[in-house]
């Protein structure tokens, strides 16, 4: 049987796995202005992103009986399955002369990876 760790355990990561996602999008928004005049970040779709994170974070330590904190670069990889399952960033105007294929989804993930890796 596994065991669940409590409730703020997974508060904590989810709301620093939202933060770091907010972050990466607006470094990358303040970066590439197609990004930030086209685009918008979808709360709805971040949330079920950070909760799938979440799920596969729990099977992750279960499945291998992972003590304590698991390696940044599976978070980050997780994160980045995530991000790309539920694809947060969303474009402003998807149809006619506006729209444009959107590769801002990949972007975020792997800037969302290098900022989990990143951190201290």
């Amino acid at each position: 049987m596994i065991q669940e760790e409590p409730k703020s355990s997974d508060d904590n990561l989810r709301r620093k796995r939202v933060a770091t996602l907010w972050g990466a999008y607006e470094m990358m928004a303040e970066k590439y202005k197609e990004v930030a005049q086209a685009t918008w970040l979808h709360s709805g779709l971040v949330a079920a992103t950070v909760e799938n994170y979440l799920r596969d974070y729990h099977a992750l330590v279960g499945r291998y009986n992972i003590p304590g904190r698991i390696a940044k670069h599976k978070v980050a990889g997780l994160m980045a399955a995530s991000i790309l399952k539920h694809r947060p960033v969303q474009l402003v105007n998807d149809e006619g002369a506006a729209a444009r294929v959107s590769k801002d989804n990949e972007e975020l993930a792997f800037l969302h990876g290098f900022a989990i890796c990143a951190e201290g």
